[in-house]
C-alpha cells in the first residue's frame, strides 16, 4: 500500500468551504484508491500574537487542529505570517512549523511520498523536509502553461522569424 502525505495550504475548511475545492476533489481522489493510505496537512497562516483574533483571523485559529475531513485525516498546522512583508517571510516560516509535525506524523503514519499542491509557499519546505525525512515530494502547482485538462490545444509555437517581429500593439491611438 503506498502511504501519502498530502500539503497544501489551499484546502477547505468550517470557514472556507469553497477555499481550493480543487485541492479537495483530488485528495478524496486519490484517498479513494484501494492501494492507497493517505493523510494530509493544511497549515494555516496567522499573525503573531493578538492580531490572530482580530478579523478572519479569528475563525482561522478556531479551527480545530486536527479533524476527520470527509474521510481523510487532516492535521491543520500552524505557522506564523508577518504582515506588511508580502509574503516574503512565509516559506521559512512554513519551515520551521513543518519539519516537526512531519516528523510526528511519520512515528504513526510512515508515508512514502509527499503530494505538495501549490507552488508557493508549499514548495520550498516539503522539498527540503523531504529530504531530512528520506521521503520523495512531489509539487503540484497552478501552471498556466499546462495543459492538463484543458479543453483546447495549446498554440502552435511562434516560428523564429514570428517571435523576431514584434508584436503590434491593439490600443487604439488617443484622440
Amino acid at each position: 500500500m503506498l502511504r501519502i502525505l498530502t500539503l497544501s495550504t489551499l484546502f477547505p475548511d468550517a470557514t472556507r468551504p469553497n477555499f481550493g475545492i480543487f485541492v479537495e476533489r483530488q485528495t478524496l481522489g486519490l484517498a479513494a484508491h484501494p492501494k492507497i493510505s493517505l493523510q494530509a496537512v493544511a497549515p494555516i497562516g496567522l499573525s503573531p500574537g493578538p492580531l490572530r483574533h482580530l478579523g478572519h483571523y479569528a475563525a482561522l485559529a478556531k479551527l480545530p487542529k486536527q479533524e476527520r475531513w470527509k474521510g481523510i485525516q487532516l492535521h491543520r498546522l500552524r505557522f506564523t505570517v508577518q504582515p506588511f512583508f508580502q509574503g516574503r517571510h512565509h516559506a521559512a516560516a512554513l519551515q520551521r512549523a513543518l519539519i516537526p509535525i512531519v516528523g510526528t506524523i511519520r512515528e504513526d503514519f510512515a508515508f512514502d511520498v509527499i503530494d505538495v499542491w501549490f507552488i508557493f509557499p508549499d514548495a520550498p519546505p516539503p522539498s527540503r523536509s523531504a529530504g531530512a525525512t528520506t521521503s520523495p515530494s512531489r509539487s503540484r502547482r497552478a501552471d498556466p502553461t499546462s495543459t492538463i485538462g484543458a479543453t483546447r490545444p495549446p498554440p502552435p509555437p511562434r516560428s523564429a522569424t514570428q517571435a523576431a517581429t514584434p508584436r503590434a500593439c491593439s490600443r487604439s491611438a488617443p484622440r
